[in-house]
């Protein structure tokens, strides 16, 4: 429990080190200057330990501080079993990967392969890249394009397309790629779903033991809080 007795934080520089509890009145990210509460008294920009958590200190977060004669600096912040605040700032990553053959291709963007991200509990951000391959012929009699898109969460920003020969030519074999890149807001614990989808662009392809898809997916995530 904190003391009332405020004279060693205020008062002549006491000898020896002290440890003692506060609470983030105000916090400016930019160049760290803060004030912060202690048992009902307020020290004025209380030198912080260099981490990357200093960044994410908001009001209200609770703080442990060191104290040694007249100067305190912030060790960092508390936060205790279920707490909130637990992993607060946290980075963490993770990589997922699916892949399909012997598909067929309609005139209407499906859905080819997909898997999903698992958000961490105490993310509220996550930075999602996925990566679409495929390979694929055309097994029509006629000249064609194929079309193929990256997507986060049901969501693309575009796609990438080409021309295949009619079947029985060399080019009616082709590949193509597209790399969707998306900043997305999680409420964890949650997934975030990532899929390549392909189209024909005249009329419906048959499946083929030579189409072959593959995705490669990564999420960074953090908390803000």
């Amino acid at each position: 429990m904190i003391s009332d007795d405020l004279s060693t934080l205020f008062g002549a520089p006491a000898a020896g080190v002290r440890h003692r509890q506060g609470t983030v009145l105000t916090w400016d990210p930019d160049d760290g200057s803060n004030t912060i509460d202690v048992g009902g008294g307020t020290l004025t920009n209380v030198k912080v330990l260099s981490t990357g958590e200093a960044i994410a200190l908001k009001a209200g977060h609770v703080v442990s501080l060191l104290g040694q004669g007249g100067s305190w600096w912030i060790l960092g912040r508390v936060a205790g079993f279920g707490d909130p605040d637990f992993a607060g700032s946290s980075v963490a990553f993770e990589t997922v990967a699916s892949q399909a053959s012997n598909f067929a291709l309609t005139t209407g963007f499906t859905e080819i392969t997909s898997t999903s991200l698992n958000v961490p509990a105490w993310a509220d951000e996550a930075l999602v890249s996925v990566s679409v391959s495929a390979s694929i012929h055309n097994p029509r009699a006629v000249e064609d394009f194929a079309y193929l898109y990256a997507a986060i969460s049901g969501l693309t920003s575009g796609s990438s397309f080409s021309g295949f020969a009619a079947t029985g030519v060399v080019t009616s074999y082709d590949s193509l790629s597209h790399t969707h890149t998306a900043t997305v807001s999680t409420s964890g614990p949650s997934t975030i779903a990532v899929s390549g989808y392909m189209l024909a662009q005249g009329a419906a392809w048959s499946a083929t033991s030579t189409n072959r898809i593959y995705l490669a997916a990564s999420g960074i995530y953090r908390s803000t809080v």
